[in-house]
């Protein structure tokens, strides 16, 4: 199976449009091609490779549904190390991005040196050199000039790179940012008895299901984070209250993340009237900022 995740090679969501994957791949062709990149360019050969694959696939309608079947039906255990194995690809990436930005800051820093010398050896020869006083104070005065000069522009461009390096840097914890925790499981309980997790359940029995998410913390500070819950019945329609809403989830559950959690507790889903579950094979997905951070399969029966 593939492990390679062309949606994260482009930088972009499942719902991108044949737009956004053109975009995206013109702008990280023209940035990370290896006649621009000399410095690696096996590396840079090798990931503009993975730019071509991804935009083939992305804008193959049958391509695109294939992978998108295949990544959907993973195991849990292929999901998880498919997302482990995802978030390493695009860190080494950002840590390539930051060597390569780390000695054009000293290659930069060796040209000013080399300017500064230049403009020493000027002034030198000025002074030793019998011209008349005018001359000499002219060719003196202009010297000076080109030494301000330069030194403002090396101040400026200096910043300018320290600026950049350090959006690359932030950039680094973008992964971070857009998904504060890793989830090791998802877990399901009938209200009923909400201390027993389970995999299967009695349609006639159930009222709501909680889920659990088993978690490992990747933020060190705390959030209030907006999770959405999706519902999946056995035919692929989403569980929704009422059942004619144009929402794309079921709900949405805000809560307090704490660094030190590692269980994440998340309101029901049902009906204490009725039940809004259909027998079959069910499945329930956290998303978190337009990406799915996990999901779990359960069976109702009757």
């Amino acid at each position: 199976m593939n492990r390679i995740d062309h949606y994260s090679i482009l930088g972009i969501g499942r719902e991108a449009t044949d737009s956004d994957v053109k975009e995206a791949y013109r702008k990280l062709a023209k940035a990370l091609h290896p006649d621009k990149n000399s410095d690696d360019k096996t590396f840079y050969t090798r990931y503009f490779q993975l730019l071509n694959e991804a935009k083939e696939v992305l804008l193959d309608s049958k391509k695109k549904a294939q992978f998108n079947a295949n990544q959907f039906n993973r195991s849990e255990e292929s999901n998880q190390a498919w997302e482990v194995n995802s978030l390493k690809n695009e860190i080494s990436i950002l840590k390539k991005k930051i060597y390569i930005l780390e000695r054009e800051l000293e290659r930069t820093k060796a040209a000013l040196k080399t300017k500064d010398r230049e403009v020493e050896d000027f002034n030198r020869s000025i002074n030793g050199a019998h011209f008349e006083v005018e001359e000499f104070k002219y060719k003196l005065i202009k010297a000076r000039k080109v030494k301000t000069g330069l030194v403002i522009l090396s101040c400026f461009l200096f910043i300018m790179l320290l600026v950049f390096v350090n959006k690359i840097i932030k950039s680094n914890d973008h992964y971070r940012e857009e998904i504060p925790f890793l989830v090791d499981s998802v877990q399901l309980a009938n209200s009923l008895d909400s201390n027993v997790y389970s995999k299967s359940f009695k349609r006639k029995s159930i009222r709501f299901l909680n889920p659990r998410l088993q978690i490992k913390a990747l933020l060190p500070q705390k959030i209030v984070l907006k999770l959405d819950v999706k519902f999946i019945n056995p035919d692929g329609t989403v569980s929704r209250y009422p059942p004619d809403s144009k929402n794309e989830f079921s709900y949405q559950e805000i809560i307090n993340y704490q660094p030190d959690l590692n269980i994440i507790r998340l309101h029901g889903w049902g009906n204490n009237s009725k039940s809004f579950f259909h027998c079959g094979q069910n499945a329930v997905e956290i998303w978190y900022k337009s990406r799915i951070i996990a999901k779990g399969n359960f069976s109702i029966d009757e």
